[in-house]
């Protein structure tokens, strides 16, 4: 106690410079109990603990430091006990969620089953089973003459909504129907995407390895982007075109065309319920057709030893 009745002795002296009255009380067991009492927290619980201190004492009879003291220890360890008790049945009603295993993602929220990344990755395999594996990427040594900045590469990030990658995969599940020179014209990608190594400009292409993730929170690897070439057949009137900052993602279904990079570069889009069509300056440069749920352009790319196909 001799601590605390150092700093009172002290408090004391300045009431005492002060003038206060105060200063003339001896520090007894009472004037220690009430100074007690009264450097308590003012809430709820401790104003309630000293109403019930003050309110039991007998008639005539002073309330002394010690039974203070003692009934102080006894609130503050059930203040204690009951707030360890609360917290204990919080976590315990809190219900523990089991995270999924994915082959490819590791823990996620989704299994090896539902990872749309690994269904398109069958149906691809299946689907071109017998064809010439993908170019490796290359070294570049020219740079990109388009306005896009390094940053912006190195930073894709949700480049396909969730919608769009439901359709992708419904799509891709089909053997059958899969291409992958197929080209999807589509407002749910932000970048445009593409799976062949031999569709970009020479000279333009740049290798750089980066995660990509999608909307359903599958990822792919873009090993590196450059511009695309297209050329398009319209009413006998052949129209060519140059995307600029193309993704390379070897393992991806299909082409993806983004309708914001094409508005960013002046072009007009629009969709009906059957067809699809981009306007340059008042003038179709592409147009494609509504199939399985996707908009499907009728283009070819030039690709590096000229068009890798011809228009029917």
């Amino acid at each position: 106690m001799a601590p605390v009745l150092s700093v009172i002795t002290s408090l004391m002296s300045v009431l005492a410079n002060a003038g206060s009255p105060l200063s003339e009380r001896p520090i007894d067991s009472t004037f220690l109990a009430y100074f007690l009492l009264h450097s308590l927290l003012s809430d709820s619980t401790w104003s309630s603990f000293t109403a019930s201190i003050l309110n039991s004492l007998p008639s005539n009879s002073e309330v002394s430091f010690t039974d203070v003291e003692t009934r102080l220890l006894a609130e503050a360890t059930r203040v204690m006990s009951s707030m360890v008790k609360a917290e204990s049945a919080l976590k315990a009603a809190k219900p523990r969620i089991k995270p999924k295993h994915c082959e490819r993602h590791g823990k996620c929220a989704h299994s090896t089953e539902e990872c749309n990344t690994l269904k398109a990755e069958r149906a691809t395999k299946k689907a071109s089973k017998g064809k010439a594996k993908a170019h490796h990427a290359e070294t570049a040594t020219d740079e990109s003459s388009e306005d896009s900045t390094s940053e912006d590469v190195a930073h894709a990030n949700h480049v396909v909504t969730k919608k769009l990658m439901k359709r992708i995969s419904a799509y891709a599940a089909v053997p059958s129907g899969l291409k992958k020179n197929t080209f999807i014209l589509d407002s749910g990608c932000s970048r445009h995407m593409f799976p062949h190594r031999g569709y970009f400009v020479p000279g333009t292409f740049k290798p750089h390895k980066q995660q990509v993730s999608f909307g359903d929170e599958s990822t792919a690897e873009a090993i590196g982007y450059g511009d695309v070439c297209v050329r398009s057949n319209i009413k006998g009137n052949i129209m060519e075109i140059t995307l600029s900052d193309c993704l390379y993602i070897p393992s991806f279904a299909v082409s993806l065309m983004s309708v914001h990079r094409l508005c960013r570069k002046g072009m007009e889009v629009s969709f009906s319920r059957h067809t699809c069509s981009v306007r340059l300056h008042q003038q179709t440069v592409l147009q494609g057709q509504h199939r399985s749920g996707l908009y499907h352009l009728d283009i070819i790319p030039l690709g590096s030893n000229g068009p890798i196909d011809t228009f029917p």
